[in-house]
């Protein structure tokens, strides 16, 4: 349970939190605090962010995902393919989109990364109820849904790729 994390006291903020619809920008000031990157507003949707961040959990191990939902933008440059004998598959320059984003992830440093997670938890857990789950804990999903991505398959390369009716790749 939340509740049993204690983090460290010296990044424990005692500053009241803002109501839920007007905690974008103090959202945002402490992403930016915890990332440390210049680019980082300009990755992140700015609107409803911890709503957009808790749908998106909640989302994540269903089969679709509306993009709508993201409270990142989508990487910039273009995604890109080759064609491999009869089969197109994902092309080796195609991560290089997501250096940048890699980069700034694994060096945030993870025990300011847990307890800015507690300090907002009372804006996620909102967040949460307000999705239709009155009764539930985010806390719950989010744990589910980390075990659910630490199981996926890790792809073996190339990854075939297809286009579907809409031509998007698949």
């Amino acid at each position: 349970p939340v509740e049993a994390i204690t983090p460290p006291a010296a990044v424990v903020s005692d500053a009241p939190l803002p109501d839920l619809f007007n905690s974008d920008g103090y959202v945002l000031e402490a992403l930016s605090g915890l990332f440390a990157h210049p680019q980082l507003a300009q990755w992140l949707v700015g609107e409803h962010l911890v709503q957009r961040f808790v749908a998106v959990i909640d989302a994540l191990p269903n089969r679709k995902l509306s993009t709508h939902l993201w409270p990142a933008k989508p990487a910039s440059g273009r995604f890109f393919v080759q064609e491999d004998a009869a089969t197109t598959v994902i092309g080796p320059a195609n991560s290089a989109r997501y250096d940048a984003h890699v980069a700034v992830l694994t060096g945030v440093d993870t025990q300011a990364a847990v307890a800015l997670y507690l300090r907002l938890y009372p804006l996620l857990q909102q967040a949460y109820r307000d999705l239709g789950y009155p009764d539930r804990h985010f806390n719950d999903r989010f744990v589910a849904v980390l075990d659910h991505l630490l199981a996926a398959p890790e792809p073996v390369a190339p990854v075939a790729v297809t286009l579907d009716d809409k031509g998007n790749w698949i």
